[in-house]
């Protein structure tokens, strides 16, 4: 014998079996509102929610082509039983939509036939997400019962809805970090072979690397690949003297006519490249 609670158990369990990393949200929510009619035997339904798997999307699915108009309506002006549950957080049964609904609403369900409605928020940490509408004929009403039968069903889409946000989330902090890691690779590597060329350290090394990229307008990641690739001599960084030092300061050259003893050497460890 057919049994309402088997069938939404089983469609509970089906929704709960896709790992997130698979999870299509948007043909989730799809085939549940294609399964809900036969499972629960209404007439049709309707899933909103509020952040659309897809940008492509506006957040509606619905079983049919006739509740996704009754769907899209009441999305679209913010106005009927949906929308109410969503903000609201409660369950809104409505036994006549032709009367008790919003005029342009209430025309769609006496053209449609779907005069019958019970909308369930779609709630995540205590917060709307979403809502589910089930929507029944004259002959077929649909009722508070309706909502307490899809309560276990709700609740799995809640959970596969935080799922697949925290799997973004993480995938995206992921990307940011591989991004972040590419892109430093080449300072620190272009850094270290600074500091072995010219005998000093890595602080003296990085601030020189951020000099060359100001004075060359680049970005400091493309003078590093620059020195990494061994293209940056001799137009961007100087020739480390033949003693291995650092190259010679400007006030360090060699005296000429009428020019004044260079000064005294530095006799800090480390000189500063930055001012070559």
């Amino acid at each position: 014998m057919f049994s309402p609670d088997s069938a939404l158990i089983g469609l509970a369990l089906q929704v709960g079996r896709t790992p997130a990393a698979n999870l299509d949200v948007g043909a989730m929510l799809a085939g549940v509102c294609t399964a809900l009619p036969v499972a629960l035997g209404v007439a049709g339904a309707v899933i909103v929610v509020v952040e659309p798997p897809d940008p492509m999307s506006n957040g509606v699915f619905a079983s049919d082509a006739v509740a996704g108009r009754l769907g899209e309506m009441q999305h679209g002006s913010g106005q009927g039983p949906l929308p109410s549950a969503i903000r609201s957080g409660r369950v809104m049964v409505t036994a006549d939509l032709a009367r008790m609904g919003p005029s342009e609403l209430a025309a769609a369900a006496v053209d449609t036939g779907l005069v019958s409605s019970v909308a369930v928020p779609l709630l995540i940490d205590g917060r709307p997400a979403g809502g589910m509408q089930l929507l029944g004929t004259g002959y077929q009403p649909v009722s508070g019962s309706h909502a307490e039968m899809v309560r276990p069903l709700i609740d799995m889409l809640a959970a596969r809805l935080l799922d697949s946000r925290a799997f973004r989330q993480l995938s995206g902090a992921a990307a940011r970090s591989t991004a972040q890691l590419e892109a430093s690779t080449p300072i620190e590597q272009a850094t270290g072979m600074l500091a072995e060329r010219y005998r000093t350290d890595v602080e003296e090394a990085a601030r020189f690397l951020h000099s060359q990229a100001r004075n060359a307008r680049v970005a400091v990641a493309e003078m590093a690949a620059s020195v990494v690739a061994g293209t940056d001599r001799p137009a961007a960084l100087p020739e480390p003297r033949r003693d291995g030092r650092p190259p010679a300061r400007p006030d360090e050259r060699a005296p000429g006519r009428g020019d004044e003893p260079p000064s005294a050497p530095s006799r800090a460890r480390h000189r500063r490249l930055d001012t070559v």
